[in-house]
């Protein structure tokens, strides 16, 4: 939906320059893809990035150093349903915080820890590791850093969290730029998430290290990136089954052929299953493997889970920020009807713009669906989604988060939203935005790096996303919670017919037994007052039947030096008019027109001279009149048929 439910009056003048330098230059990754990764030093990856892997970016320092806080803080808050941000992190003015992992405790659903890559450091270190406990389901937190003494010096990243089954937490962490203790450790916690001890060195060197722990047998299993003398790169694994003490000897499990890869994400099946999936980014593709017992041995060759397009990169910000391919991988640890089903989520660049897709596996991970679509924005309209997440929550139903810019049509700003299958990703329900406010990808102190992935997790029906946010000037770290069967907590259930598909039944007004025909804004009575199936909260116009919103997005194209097309997607009648526009801005001669269910503008034939702009105005039917929808100046709205 919009922005409070309306349709905003877009008006937008056009100059062949400016259309060659914006969409001829910013967004030539779209284009031409984001730079091969193959291209820059596998060295580039390392901790929070010295170096931007798709074009060089250094990390730029706060030039105001300030002592470490280490003091306990805590932010009250009522995360009940979306729109409910609660911050997890000790405010620092001017130093950033980003790239989350979160974990809860099996045993004690409100014992919530988050872990994040801190840029308060104190001292000339890049990062060290924040981390937050929440005992109350994450309405409080107290905040700290992890500044051992076996790393005294030496910056630390790349936070991941595991527990096991008596409630221990884990911390898995990349150290770098510390010379000889460089490499992949794990920290243990027996409080709760109080504090971490020092860690257990488990690889020397490597990068983007990640934990999983077999609740039956407790046994920690972690994988990460190192080089190998025979593939360049691997995904190694190494696994623990005396709580963090010792580390078994690392294994190579990928298969030794020369390619850059990166990103392992491994998680644990309901019988014992051990999963991983990573990219492969010299073949554009996310591969799989697993293990059958406990990871004495893997499956060979590695299987491919989908071809993938990279995705942009940088994105738009202020101080553009990477977006590299990394994935994510969620499995149904139920009983449920689907139990065992494999989700493998990602952002990608197919459709030219960053989206989020999903691929589902019912056997295993031996074969997987065709990719599908999961940010339901208008395909193609230049807007972008990354970084997704996945979990299952304990009902089986699988959600995934990502940060999201449909917002703002200057593509800046930056939301978390939300989508669920109640059915085993056989569908997906409606995005839901999650977040109360959206800020623009700010970095303060980490210099154009706004973190490579965010954090979800889930304890019965509750989700809980976690991501960084830079509303209060600098990147901080918040938290929500997501009512898997009431996003809006109105007691109009998601999925109130209990058909496994969001939407498919919405009510009406006074009607229950059916779905939430807003599910992201509160509305008891489910009000419908034109009986179009959208509540009137969030009806686009409340008082006319338009079932489909009557939803106009404009993506403009240069598809040659001075040949421009409009596209709105569906069919619309619209009015409209067109004329070249001069530097000093006199209008010309225009042409009026109407078109009938059309569902773009072809402006080729218009090509204007050199130094000269065109001017358009375009109107649709909405709401039952006509308004302007795309164009220059509302005084020109009289040269309309």
């Amino acid at each position: 939906m919009t922005r409070n439910g309306k349709l905003a009056r877009a008006t937008v003048l056009f100059a062949v320059a400016v259309l060659v330098m914006l969409v001829g230059c910013s967004r030539a990754a779209r284009r031409d893809g984001p730079v091969d990764p193959r291209d820059v030093s596998a060295e580039d990856w390392k901790g929070p990035p010295r170096h931007d892997r798709f074009g060089e970016a250094p990390v730029l320092r706060s030039t105001t150093r300030r002592p470490v806080t280490r003091a306990e803080g805590s932010f009250a808050g009522t995360p009940d349903s979306l729109g409910n941000d609660v911050q997890v992190n000790v405010p620092n003015p001017i130093e950033d915080q980003n790239e989350t992992s979160i974990m809860i405790n099996p045993i004690d659903k409100n014992n919530i820890v988050v872990g994040w890559n801190n840029y308060n450091t104190g001292d000339n270190r890049n990062t060290i590791l924040g981390f937050g406990r929440s005992l109350d389901g994450g309405a409080s937190w107290v905040s700290s850093i992890y500044d051992p003494s076996a790393l005294a010096g030496v910056s630390t990243g790349d936070p991941a969290l595991a527990a096991d089954s008596q409630g221990n937490f884990y911390l898995g962490l990349l150290a770098y730029l510390g010379g000889g203790q460089n490499g992949i450790y794990c920290a243990k916690s027996t409080d709760g998430g109080l504090s971490f001890g020092n860690p257990t060195q488990v690889d020397s060197g490597g990068d983007k290290e990640y934990l999983v722990v077999d609740p039956a047998t407790d046994d920690i299993y972690m994988f990460w990136e190192n080089s190998h003398p025979t593939s360049d790169q691997a995904i190694w694994f190494s696994k623990s089954t005396d709580g963090n003490q010792t580390w078994s000897p690392r294994v190579a499990i990928t298969d030794s052929v020369v390619r850059e890869q990166n990103g392992a994400v491994p998680v644990v099946g309901p019988a014992g299953q051990l999963y991983v999936l990573w990219t492969d980014f010299d073949n554009d593709r996310l591969l799989f493997d697993r293990s059958l017992d406990g990871g004495a041995t893997f499956v060979s060759p590695d299987i491919v889970a989908a071809q993938v397009t990279q995705p942009a990169s940088p994105l738009d910000g202020d101080g553009p920020f990477r977006n590299p391919l990394l994935p994510s991988l969620a499995v149904d640890g139920t009983a449920g009807p689907h139990s065992g089903n494999l989700y493998a989520v990602w952002g990608d660049g197919r459709n030219g713009d960053p989206d989020v897709m999903v691929t589902v596996s019912s056997d295993g991970g031996d074969t997987w669906s065709a990719p599908v679509r999961l940010n339901d924005d208008p395909l193609g309209n230049g807007l972008d989604q990354f970084q997704p997440w996945a979990v299952v929550d304990g009902l089986g139903n699988v959600h995934v988060t990502w940060l999201d810019k449909r917002r703002d049509a200057g593509n800046m700003l930056v939301d978390v939203y939300t989508t669920m299958s109640a059915n085993g990703g056989q569908d997906w329900g409606p995005n839901a935005r999650v977040t109360d406010v959206n800020t623009t990808a700010l970095s303060t102190s980490s210099g154009g790096f706004f973190g490579d992935y965010t954090g979800l997790a889930a304890s019965g029906q509750h989700v809980y996303p976690v991501f960084p946010d830079a509303r209060l000037g600098d990147q901080d770290i918040f938290i929500n919670r997501i009512d898997a069967l009431d996003y809006d907590g109105d007691t109009a259930k998601n999925d109130g017919d209990n058909s496994g598909i969001l939407g498919d039944a919405p009510c009406s007004t006074g009607q229950s037994g059916c779905d939430d025909n807003c599910p992201a804004d509160p509305n008891p009575q489910q009000e419908d007052g034109d009986l179009d199936t959208v509540g009137d909260i969030c009806d686009l116009c409340p008082t006319v039947f338009n079932p489909d919103q009557n939803r106009i997005v404009f993506d403009l194209t240069l598809a040659a030096p001075s040949t421009v097309s409009l596209s709105w997607g569906a069919p619309r009648d619209v009015r409209f008019a067109k004329g070249p526009l001069d530097n000093v801005r006199n209008y010309g001669v225009f042409t009026n027109g109407n078109l009938a269910g059309a569902s773009g503008l072809d402006l080729s034939a218009d090509n204007p001279a050199v130094g000269q702009g065109l001017y358009y105005i375009v109107r649709a039917a909405v709401c039952g009149s006509w308004q302007t929808l795309f164009g220059d100046q509302p005084e020109r709205d009289a040269d309309l048929p």
